[in-house]
């Protein structure tokens, strides 16, 4: 288990929100995907930049990477294409002995919880390849232990004290909480990682679970409930429309489980 406390200050974006950009065809693979981990599929990042168009900017770096926080985005590619997240399928981006770059919060996992400025986000790893239909799937259910994959060590890495790093964090439409946006992808900007824990989860598997705590000076999230000077009012400050969704920590968690 490590603990941290920040140690990186987020550029401010002006507390404006960006448009979804425009969409481009969604790009083909035609490479053998790798059917291992949660969280979408995990494939080789220099793999990846090889086998596609060249992205608007590279998103092996920490960061903003020149994102505005509150962007949003149609598509995994889009969001490959503006350098917010470098891997195609894959929820965490990262490498072997550097700390993770970026997640994508889909919401997968039983043990996933949003509570806007901190959250839990499940490691990837131990879920089905075959579907209820016999055919390949990105959304197997968990049927085994997680594992000390590539993206789970990179993360690992993001919460030690001298190589720690802030993540870039994406909220997808699949996500049960009153912070995910009604379509596509949006970047939340940057947190850290506070503490990892590796223990049996809802789904009785081992399961990593990683807590994160948003960096200071960025723009509230969507639907973040702030204090306006006087301490007896509070008001709702809702920069994007959305729909009802899970409110309460047992509502997200059987929304969340329904989706695994």
């Amino acid at each position: 288990m490590f603990s941290s406390s920040t140690s990186f200050i987020a550029q401010s974006s002006g507390g404006m929100s960006a448009p979804i950009l425009n969409s481009t065809q969604a790009f083909k693979t035609t490479h053998t995907l790798n059917w291992a981990h949660g969280h979408g599929l995990e494939q080789d990042s220099e793999q990846e930049e090889r086998v596609k168009a060249k992205p608007d900017r590279i998103a092996s770096v920490h960061g903003h990477n020149g994102i505005t926080v509150g962007a949003n985005f149609a598509s995994r590619h889009e969001l490959w294409k503006a350098g917010v997240h470098g891997m195609s399928q894959a929820g965490i981006h990262g490498r072997d002995g550097i700390p993770a770059y970026s997640i994508v919060m889909s919401g997968r996992y039983a043990d996933d919880l949003d509570d806007g400025e901190t959250f839990v986000y499940s490691g990837e790893g131990g879920t089905s390849k075959i579907g209820p239909t016999g055919k390949p799937t990105f959304n197997g259910k968990q049927c085994a232990n997680q594992e000390g994959s590539r993206g789970n060590r990179s993360l690992q890495l993001s919460a030690v004290k001298g190589k720690r790093a802030p993540v870039r964090v994406v909220r997808g439409h699949t996500l049960a909480s009153r912070y995910a946006p009604e379509a596509g992808y949006r970047y939340d900007g940057l947190y850290e990682v506070t503490e990892v824990i590796y223990e049996t989860g809802k789904s009785d598997f081992k399961t990593y679970q990683f807590k994160f705590k948003r960096l200071p000076g960025q723009p509230p999230l969507p639907n973040e409930v702030q204090e306006d000077g006087d301490q007896n009012n509070i008001t709702v400050a809702v920069i994007f429309s959305t729909s009802a969704r899970p409110t309460s920590t047992s509502e997200r968690g059987v929304a969340a489980r329904a989706e695994v």
